[in-house]
């Protein structure tokens, strides 16, 4: 994989961390349920130069067809696994996108959380579908808790990459918290299923092993390759963070796309020495991954 020359910080890309929103945004204090947050991505969750280069990079990938779920990174120093999997994939009409990532933070009393959002990207806004958020809120029998993607960058830092391949869609934002269970995956995974149509495209926001030095990052991403190639929702369950950030999130796709007969292809796999010029003892690993599905 080549490498990509940084002009950036690499604490603020490498951990995925995200600037303190301006005061002047609207605090999540006074946010009631039925709030939409406007949340900006300028100088939060976007990075030009990373954005930029990732996008001329996706120009020429070769469009995968048919697929109804994928799985990409959301830490923008894998931004050309982000931009060349969505753009692969967005070759078919899409209309709303379920976009389902870690609550790093675990800013919510509830193990899932939802919300009607704006987020202002450099390139444009993308909004929620709000009639789905509510269904899904409804279904969940959880109240709408906005302020839980104020600072989340496992949603955030794709949306500039969503507003520049599938301008025109819709979103529905689901947030698995630590402590959510494999019953909270199969209920989101049972709602997706009966709930989405051909339109509908699901993304899950997950970064894979944390803090290992490389090689025991591979160690690491080989086991859970076998487990997502073999539909081990279980096992993935068990893992914790030197797998995988968001197991719960994992599995909610890995079971909506088992519900609808889709099949796994690992497309592309890196590691933060990949896309760096210097090598570094603690790293994170990526994937992206397409599920294929029977076509309707």
């Amino acid at each position: 994989m080549r490498v990509l020359l940084l002009g950036i910080l690499s604490g603020i890309v490498l951990l995925g961390c995200v600037r303190q929103i301006d005061n002047k945004i609207v605090s999540p204090a006074v946010l009631p349920d039925t709030a939409s947050a406007v949340i900006p991505t300028q100088d939060t969750f976007y990075n030009e130069d990373l954005f930029m280069q990732s996008i001329v990079s996706a120009e020429h990938v070769e469009p995968i067809h048919a697929v109804r779920v994928i799985v990409v990174p959301h830490h923008l120093l894998a931004s050309d696994i982000i931009a060349s999997l969505i753009a692969a994939t967005a070759v078919d009409t899409v209309e709303r996108v379920i976009m389902i990532g870690p609550n790093h933070n675990d800013v919510s009393a509830s193990t899932l959380s939802s919300a009607q959002v704006t987020w202002n990207t450099p390139l444009g806004d993308v909004e929620t579908d709000g009639n789905t958020v509510r269904a899904l809120l409804d279904f969940l029998d959880i109240p709408a808790q906005p302020d839980a993607f104020l600072e989340e960058h496992s949603v955030g830092a794709l949306m500039p990459f969503l507003r520049r391949y599938m301008p025109d869609v819709r979103v529905v934002p689901i947030l698995f918290n630590s402590t959510a269970t494999q019953d909270d995956a199969a209920r989101v995974a049972a709602w997706l299923a009966d709930n989405l149509g051909a339109r509908d495209f699901v993304i899950v926001s997950t970064d894979f092993s944390h803090y290992l030095t490389q090689s025991q990052a591979d160690e690491h991403d080989e086991i859970t390759v076998e487990l997502i190639l073999n539909g081990r929702v279980e096992r993935i369950m068990g893992l914790d963070n030197s797998y995988l950030d968001s197991p719960a999130s994992l599995a909610a796709g890995m079971l909506y796309a088992d519900a609808k007969k889709c099949v796994s292809h690992i497309v592309r796999r890196g590691n933060t020495n990949d896309f760096t010029s210097r090598s570094y003892e603690e790293t994170t690993s990526y994937f992206g991954i397409a599920f294929v599905c029977p076509t309707e």
